[in-house]
């Protein structure tokens, strides 16, 4: 299997790139929840696999050889103690207050292909 990856930075993704679900670089997650259908599940911030997409929950995309990352870019919205409430190696579902109220960016998106 084979895979692409696309990515943008804190500037944004300015390009027409999406995924053929609408997946696409600089969405925010509460798009990403509305393209799922519903919540789903993210690994902590703040370090080395931070962001990334752990289980769509049987959404609209799952099983859609496609995956993403969220970056905390605005992590400024959110208190020191509420960023430790929703950072660290484990998964946390995107429907906790920290995180929507953080509403993270998909800064990469993954398509795997046969």
């Amino acid at each position: 299997m084979h895979s692409a990856v696309i990515s943008c930075d804190s500037a944004g993704y300015n390009g027409k790139w999406h995924s053929k679900m609408g997946l696409q670089p600089g969405a925010s997650l509460r798009n990403i929840v509305g393209l799922n259908g519903k919540d789903f599940t993210i690994s902590g911030f703040g370090w080395d696999y931070s962001g990334h997409i752990v289980s769509w929950e049987g959404g609209k995309l799952d099983n859609r050889r496609q995956t993403g990352r969220f970056t905390d870019f605005g992590k400024s919205v959110i208190s020191d103690a509420e960023m430790a409430s929703i950072a660290g190696d484990t998964e946390f579902n995107v429907s906790l207050a920290a995180i929507k109220k953080l509403n993270p960016v998909l800064t990469e998106v993954t398509v795997f292909a046969k």
